[in-house]
């Protein structure tokens, strides 16, 4: 069975990393100690080690925007040479939070094991203003600027294209270099529940209007449940203006 070896504070390729992740890690090996005694024996490269880690992660969260730092295992540190593959897996790691630990696991005649805790930056192109925008103000296109962020910053929400942001309004006053996030922003009702409306039919030929009751709130192309007024009939449509719902024409 593998059994845990405590580590001590390590030492990192550029100064004092500190404890990883707890404070210690796990060193486990079976039936014959993984762990080299002595100096003629081969070793296994913590170098090659790093590599495999820092590959395997970034083929998890991948692409141009993605950093991986690995953090250094003790340099005292002597591993079994191991004849075969290491098997890596995550143990548990989010974009969002920056961290990640792998398991690292080498299943030849002198098996061990350890955890490698590295850390995870991404970057995305996110909304900001181009300059302050005031409360109740209606946001335009020469209002936004796409900007790169970190996404460990970013824990209140992001907008990434401008067709998500444009035409909606402020909630309150937002300074000038800002991520702008669905809590800073609202689209303003065109139609409320109860409200009289003029249904009108889409498609082509004959175009047909009458008067109905909104069942629920809308905006702007939002779909609703409206009433119709003569035959009490429900129907769903689209808000296409002020008390005007369209149907039809999908």
């Amino acid at each position: 069975p593998f059994e845990p070896v405590n580590l001590l504070t390590i030492k990192g390729r550029s100064g004092t990393r500190g404890f990883l992740w707890t404070g210690f890690m796990m060193l486990c090996f079976g039936g014959q100690p993984g762990v080299v005694a002595a100096d003629a024996e081969p070793k296994h490269s913590l170098e090659s080690i790093y590599s495999e880690v820092d590959a395997f992660l970034l083929n998890e969260y991948g692409g141009e925007q993605t950093s991986i730092t690995v953090k250094s295992l003790d340099s005292r540190l002597r591993l079994s040479q191991c004849s075969q593959p290491l098997s890596l897996k995550l143990q548990r790691g989010r974009a969002r939070s920056g961290k990640a630990v792998v398991e690292v696991r080498c299943r030849s005649d002198k098996p061990w094991r350890l955890y490698v805790s590295a850390i995870i930056r991404q970057w995305v192109s996110v909304l900001v203003t181009a300059m302050p925008v005031q409360k109740g103000e209606k946001i335009r296109t020469e209002d936004l600027v796409l900007q790169e962020r970190q996404l460990t910053t970013l824990r209140q929400g992001f907008y990434k294209t401008v067709d998500q942001v444009v035409g909606k309004f402020a909630k309150k006053d937002i300074r000038q270099d800002v991520v702008l996030n669905s809590k800073m922003l609202f689209v303003p009702n065109l139609v409320s529940k109860g409200d009289q409306v003029l249904i009108q039919t889409a498609g082509s030929g004959l175009k047909v209007q009458m008067k109905g009751i909104a069942l629920e709130d809308g905006f702007r192309d939002g779909r609703i449940q409206v009433q119709n007024s003569s035959s009490g009939k429900v129907i769903e449509g689209t808000v296409v203006g002020t008390a005007k719902v369209v149907v039809g024409g999908e």
